[in-house]
């Protein structure tokens, strides 16, 4: 159901899928009777899958880079050029024992997270121009979970444009989003970040960011924040309070929001760096337990990014 207008308006189609799939499994999805109304629908929209591909579709899990972290805290994410790569290299670099601005080298010996993939990785997403890079992207969403058991999600995900296709299958009621490699396309520009204590099997963070190509420099700097902010008792709303700056590579402008320090300013000018103010630097979903959940969920603490728009609970409920 959507609203609309003050009323409730219901998507029969949709409504049928939702529950088709509740009671048959996804395989129903890909191979059975919806499957080729999904198929009939993809035509119709302008789109070239063929049923066989459509059956042969298979989700594949990669290998997430590791990050160590403080407290014996492994923070962990996707393999993915401009998402995971980008940020557990600013999470490495910039953390050393408590402080920021690391001056050590990305590919030296000591380095946690250098490995071939990581590094074809994160020279694939600074091989972009940043005149083309998505600055903010309203088509993408994150969401950051942890149970009272240590069950920790962090997804990001996207409509790819603004808002898809704009094209709904007549069959299924389904919004399709765009093909893969039309400009606007957002699918790099994401990030799911999550930490644990592998020693105990604890959960401690889950964070997703979006919002463009910022995004991952965004979920870096606010899982830093949140972990070494002066804030104990609720230090994830400050963390996503923080100013935000990003720059794509050392040849292109720093960009910074409103409020960052004019130290900051300076030290980048200095150095003959173009500094240019913009609105808002990526969004970000954070949920945090200092001590590890289970143990009380009271001492964890739950914010949603305030340049963007969502809920966050958790804590006191």
């Amino acid at each position: 159901m959507i609203a609309q207008e003050g009323e409730r308006r219901v998507q029969p189609a949709l409504a049928s899928v939702l529950s088709r799939l509740r009671l048959t499994g996804p395989s129903e999805f890909y191979s059975g009777q919806l499957g080729r109304q999904v198929h009939a629908d993809i035509v119709s929209a302008g789109g070239k899958i063929t049923p066989e591909e459509l059956a042969a579709y298979a989700v594949t899990v990669n290998k997430p880079i590791e990050v160590p972290f403080e407290n014996s805290v492994t923070l962990y994410t996707p393999n993915t050029p401009a998402g995971g790569a980008v940020a557990a290299w600013l999470v490495e670099q910039s953390y050393d024992g408590g402080s920021f601005l690391r001056r050590s080298n990305l590919f030296s010996s000591g380095d946690a997270v250098r490995d071939d993939v990581f590094a074809a990785s994160l020279g694939q997403a600074y091989r972009s121009d940043p005149a083309t890079l998505p600055m903010n992207s309203f088509g993408s969403a994150s969401i950051a979970a942890m149970d009272s058991r240590g069950g920790t999600v962090a997804c990001a995900f996207t409509m790819g444009l603004a808002y898809g296709s704009r094209l709904v299958g007549r069959e299924t009621g389904i919004l399709f989003a765009a093909p893969p490699g039309v400009g606007g396309d957002e699918r790099p520009y994401l990030t799911a970040m999550i930490g644990t204590m592998p020693k105990i099997n604890q959960a401690v963070f889950a964070a997703g960011g979006s919002g463009g190509a910022p995004a991952a420099a965004a979920t870096a700097y606010s899982v830093l924040h949140t972990a070494l902010g002066k804030d104990k008792k609720d230090p994830t709303v400050p963390a996503l309070a923080q100013p935000r700056m990003f720059q794509a590579n050392p040849q292109s402008p720093l960009l910074v929001e409103p409020g960052t320090d004019a130290a900051n300013y300076q030290a980048m000018q200095q150095r003959g760096v173009t500094v240019n103010e913009i609105g808002r630097l990526g969004r970000v979903n954070i949920a945090f337990c200092a001590e590890g959940a289970p143990r009380d969920l009271t001492t964890c603490s739950f914010a949603t990014d305030r340049r963007g728009f969502g809920l966050a609970f958790g804590r006191n409920y």
